[in-house]
């Protein structure tokens, strides 16, 4: 059973990325249009981005009288 990506996404609240690989003068003649947004995105980005985050203290960095609520944004309870 085939499902049209598009249809899958009907019912999401946002709308899917149009992802296309182009050569470079297509290239050139979309980013002198005003409606399209353009960006790159490498490998190496989207691998730092999966990294887990390193624990970062974070009693120096906020003042002493809010130190009570540091046990509240602890990632084991936002989640």
């Amino acid at each position: 059973m085939t499902t049209d990506y598009s249809k899958e996404c009907e019912d999401n609240t946002s709308k899917p990325l149009k992802i296309r690989v182009i050569r470079a003068i297509p290239f050139i003649l979309l980013a002198r249009k005003q409606d399209y947004k353009i960006f790159a995105i490498i490998m190496e980005d989207i691998k730092k981005a999966l990294e887990p985050k390193q624990y970062v203290n974070p009693r120096p960095l906020i003042l002493e009288e809010y130190h009570n609520l540091i046990n509240k944004f602890e990632k084991r309870f936002v989640d």
